[in-house]
């Protein structure tokens, strides 16, 4: 045997012809010579594969520098009789296999081939552990043109001292015209790489610095060590387990520089799975990050992505993630959040200009139902960065009292928010603002102009159309004089900002408005800013002139509320009462009976209706009238209660009633509306007839009412609302006969009259109670009678026919009505006038008594504005 170097393999397969070769362990193998491969499976040429598999528990070590472990080639030879397309393929299945070289580039698991097949490693178990010098655990090469495929299922791959890398692709330069590098990595759930023990803690690298260098990894496993993703165009998806090491595009940061990788690529981390330990830096190229997973158990808040140079574009995507730092983003020129929920927990995210970019800064998008929160609640965020909310389903939102600042222009197609329920915050540009049809979203407490809001400030230009969406934090409404200024324009103010949520539209000017408390607040440019105001623009609610009060739709229908109720609840005379069922022109002191004297105990019905148009003396909403149908129906039983020898009588009475009410209310600036009463109650009353005419005559009555409210603007106020009132009246008159079966008879009567109930909620929150539904009313009058009497087939039979006059003097006739603290008055005028007509009939000797009466009034202080008309009929049965 002549001089030179030999190398001894373990187990040796090769073949020139089409068929395949195979190296298959199942016991130990060792060397130790120079390139003393453990497995060797080589097909020199032809259409078959050289396969090496290392399975059943087998071991395979090698010490020898170039000792490969496991190595199959395909197309080695030099001459070619045939195709030359066959694979190289290694696997490793099970579980207690092991590889382990130690010398220096001493590949553990290679495939390569020189073909235009594929080169593949497959692991479904066993460890792979290397050591040497440029050593690399598992690689795989297709110099002719085919794809290197590394699929790693299960198992252990480890490198140490002086290794290079676990998983890695060495430089192909040298090989002049060969195919640059196509590999694929697929590293599975069950398996585990560790190249953290090496002098540079690679566990993937590429050495292979040329332009066409493709490399993808996606890694389901636990990764140790850094990412070299070396030259030309990569792709590293984190789709689960965790990684721990800094993921680099082109170059080492730590132990290399820029100038180490010549052909820097468009580079892409994606992360669908799985914690990351460190972070992906893009380095040289235009750089993508995509990241589409959630907060939770990914470590996320101390990833770090730095996009490098180029221009560089990070996007989040399909997943909610609030733990995004800021400040770890760094050096991306496009941020774009798709359909993603992320929220940021620090204080400022910079983006770098690039060519095309406005205002010198980059772009940050939010697109597709997407949303960005920043969380200024310890002090403000900055965004350096133009803003472009890209449609309606799209939200940018700053949390709490601090600013968020954004250096650059806001375009908003959806919605910029500061909505978080706690007024105070602001949205401060520093350049132009557009909007596209979007919204912008406040919270204001509704009161006066220095009431907490927050506030949108623009130090640029605003153009185009936005709906401002305001939420009432708490506000119970005020009078605004300038207003609450919720837009800041200090450039060019050409934007057109609207309410977005309104709860009506004013009658007077067509304006939107919203609800707080008594008062609606219309949305008002006022110079350059934009204002909250609840003042009229000229004349309105109040009266006089444009720094009045504007009140909200519901007041007409709250202010009118206890008049209405307390119109039920004014008392009748006692003749109106009871007619004329005890007859005192017949002679009520005479100690027997006679006829048209009946003293048995009536049961006694009585229906009355009433119509009524009232027009007040003074309003605070400008209420222009009411008009009110009352109704009601009334029956009860006299009893006898005592009858002294002089002819004196006491009379009770029990009564029970049942009353409708509905009141329609007109209003000059706030709107129409309506009342709709039920009320039932009892009452009692007592009155002493004495023999020389006098009459005392007490009554009281209680109602329990309910009540629906109802605003032709906003709709139903409140339904079966309960109050409670009460009236209590003491009439004094005298009968004085005349001649010709006439008597005259003088009257003075006093009621109190009251309407209490417990305060209620509006439909926009307000708050309403009766202060002052009181009334305390005198009235004087005199009423003449005309008696006559005969006697019919069933006894004695009478008519009287009657006339009255009045004069009414209300002491209380202002009402007060509280709305979430605003007091709205109403009063009707203190005078009135009435007269009336009147007709009893009785029969079989006043057995039966038949009687009915139409009254008119008017007020007296603006005569003929308001009116009413009432009728009532009833009936009598004695037993």
């Amino acid at each position: 045997m002549g001089a030179g170097n030999y190398s001894a393999y373990g187990l040796f397969a090769t073949t020139d012809g089409t068929g395949e070769t195979y190296g298959d362990n199942r016991d130990t193998i060792e060397t130790s010579g120079e390139s003393a491969h453990g497995i060797f499976s080589d097909r020199t040429f032809g259409g078959g594969s050289a396969r090496a598999i290392a399975v059943n528990k087998g071991s395979v070590t090698t010490s020898g520098d170039g000792a490969y472990g496991v190595h199959a080639v395909q197309g080695s030879g030099i001459y070619s009789a045939g195709p030359n397309t066959g694979d190289a393929i290694i696997q490793m299945e099970t579980s207690g296999s092991s590889v382990t070289t130690t010398g220096a580039n001493a590949y553990g698991l290679y495939a390569y081939n020189f073909s235009t097949g594929k080169a593949q490693v497959g692991m479904t178990g066993g460890t792979v552990t290397v050591s040497g010098t440029d050593s690399i655990a598992v690689s795989a090469y297709g110099q002719g043109g085919g794809k290197a495929t590394l699929g790693l299922s299960a198992g252990r791959i480890v490198a140490k001292g002086d290794a290079q890398a676990a998983i890695g692709f060495a430089d192909r330069s040298s090989l002049g015209t060969s195919v640059a590098t196509d590999a694929t990595v697929t590293i599975g759930s069950g398996m585990t790489v560790d190249g953290s023990g090496t002098a540079n803690g690679y566990a993937i690298w590429n050495g292979d610095d040329r332009a066409a260098t493709k490399i993808e990894v996606t890694s389901h496993g636990t990764v140790k060590g850094h990412a070299m993703m070396g030259g030309g165009d990569s792709t590293f998806t984190l789709a689960g387990g965790s990684y721990t090491g800094n993921i680099y595009g082109d170059y080492d940061e730590i132990n290399g520089s820029p100038s180490d990788t010549v052909n820097q690529g468009a580079d892409a981390f994606v992360w669908t799975g799985g914690s990351l330990h460190s972070g992906f830096y893009g380095q040289g190229g235009n750089d993508t990050a995509t990241i589409s997973v959630g907060t939770s158990g990914m470590n996320y808040s101390a990833a770090l992505f730095d996009g490098g140079v180029g221009t560089d574009t990070i996007t989040f995507t399909g997943a909610d993630n609030d733990g995004v730092v800021g400040g770890n983003i760094t050096n991306w020129e496009k941020l774009i959040v798709n359909g993603a929920n992320i929220a940021f927990t620090d204080n400022a995210l910079t983006l770098n200009g690039y060519s095309g970019s406005a205002n010198g800064v980059g772009d940050f998008t939010v697109q597709n139902g997407g949303s960005a929160t920043t969380n200024a609640h310890g002090g403000n965020f900055s965004l350096t960065g133009n803003l472009a909310i890209a449609d309606a389903n799209s939200t940018f939102l700053s949390r709490g009292k601090g600013t968020t600042s954004i250096a650059g222009d806001v375009t908003n197609a959806g919605l910029l928010s500061m909505q978080d329920g706690t007024p105070g915050g602001s949205i401060a540009i520093r350049h132009n603002y557009t909007g596209k049809g979007g919204k912008v979203a406040i919270d204001t407490v509704l009161g006066g102009d220095g009431s907490p809001t927050d506030r949108l400030q623009v130090s640029g230009n605003t153009s185009g159309k936005t709906g401002l969406f305001v939420v009432n934090q708490g506000g119970t409404g005020a009078q605004t004089s300038k207003g609450i200024r919720v837009v800041d324009v200090r450039g060019q103010s050409s934007g057109d900002f609207t309410l977005a949520n309104p709860d009506y539209v004013i009658k007077s000017t067509g304006e939107k408005a919203l609800i707080a408390g008594a008062y609606g607040y219309a949305l008002r440019k006022d110079g350059k800013d934009w204002y909250l105001q609840s003042r009229s623009t000229g004349g309105g609610g109040g009266g006089g002139g444009g720094r009045t009060p504007h009140y909200q739709p519901a007041t007409a229908v709250y202010e009118v509320y206890a008049p209405a109720l307390l119109a039920t609840m004014q008392l009748p005379t006692m003749r109106q009462r009871i007619g004329s069922r005890w007859d005192g022109s017949r002679g009520w002191a005479v100690p027997a009976l006679e006829p048209g004297v009946n003293s048995d105990s009536p049961l006694w019905v009585r229906a009355e209706g009433t119509h009524a148009h009232r027009e007040p003396t003074t309003s605070t909403v400008d209420v222009s009238s009411f008009d009110q149908n009352i109704g009601g129906f009334h029956a009860g039983l006299d009893a006898m209660l005592h009858e002294d020898a002089a002819g004196n009588r006491l009379i009770g009475m029990l009564t029970s009633h049942y009353i409708n009410s509905s009141a329609d209310i007109e209003a000059k600036t706030t709107g129409n509306g309506k009342i709709d009463t039920d009320g039932y109650g009892f009452g009692l009353t007592a009155t002493w007839l004495q023999s020389n005419g006098v009459y005392v005559d007490t009554q009281s009555r209680f109602s329990w009412f309910e009540s629906d409210l109802s605003s032709d603007v906003l709709g139903s106020l409140a339904k079966d609302n309960g109050d409670f009132a009460f009236a209590f009246s003491g009439e004094i008159g005298k009968e004085l006969p005349q001649s010709g079966d006439w008597t005259y008879i003088p009257q003075v009567q006093l009621t109190y009259a009251s309407v209490s109930g417990d305060s209620f909620t509006g439909p926009n929150g307000e708050r309403i109670s009766v202060k002052d539904g009181d009334s305390l009313t005198l009235r004087t009058g005199i009423a003449s009678d005309k008696a006559s009497y005969w006697t019919g087939a069933s006894g004695g039979e009478s008519i009287h026919a009657y006339g009255i006059a009045n004069l009414y003097y209300d002491f209380e006739s202002e009402t007060l009505v509280n709305i979430s603290g605003a007091p709205l008055t109403h009063d009707l005028g203190g005078w009135a006038g009435e007269i009336g007509l009147g007709l009893t009939r009785n029969f079989s000797d006043d057995k039966y008594s038949l009687f009915g009466e139409v009254n008119t009034a008017t007020g007296l202080e603006n005569f003929g504005d308001s009116y009413l008309v009432t009728g009532k009929v009833g009936a009598h049965i004695y037993w």
